[in-house]
């Protein structure tokens, strides 16, 4: 009989390595001067992360801020119409200051930029959507956490970066 217990490392097959790969994918946009080079990366469209761990594939995509919006909009449950219209105003100067800063893709938005937009919240703002009261400030603060935080739970984004910008 032998003395070795029964787990010997030496008989042991070494375990696979858990490899990852990642390559992207465009969806060109039908205005695209590229729209026909599928290789071509350099341009503003849509781009797709395809990610492989293991041998399993997963898609992860760059969500825009109008779309992250849209989604956010349309999956909230509401009591009121008037409820959906505090929702939709908010989404809307979401998208408006995006556009204003040319941010496109949702993983762009950091808290260095919701803090500098903070600043500009005001009565006497230059721009209409940054218009508004100490309180409606610390209301559409409330709205834009929400956002962010749904956004982070959808996967859309790896962080919440509302949660570092202070509070109005």
């Amino acid at each position: 009989m032998s003395c070795m217990s029964a787990h010997d490392p030496e008989m042991e097959s070494p375990k696979p390595r858990r490899v990852t790969t990642i390559s992207v994918y465009i969806r060109h946009s039908p205005d695209c001067p590229k729209k026909a080079d599928s290789t071509w990366r350099r341009c503003r469209c849509r781009k797709y992360l395809y990610v492989y761990e293991g041998g399993r594939a997963k898609q992860e995509k760059n969500t825009t801020v109008d779309d992250a919006v849209d989604c956010w909009i349309a999956t909230l449950k509401y009591k009121t119409p008037q409820t959906l219209a505090t929702y939709a105003r908010a989404g809307r100067g979401i998208k408006n200051w995006a556009v204003d800063l040319k941010i496109g893709n949702l993983v762009d938005v950091t808290p260095a930029k919701l803090g500098e937009w903070q600043g500009k919240w005001g009565k006497e703002a230059t721009e209409k959507y940054n218009r508004m009261g100490q309180a409606s400030q610390n209301q559409f603060q409330d709205y834009l956490s929400r956002f962010s935080l749904w956004a982070t739970n959808m996967e859309y984004v790896r962080m919440d970066p509302s949660w570092r910008a202070i509070p109005a």
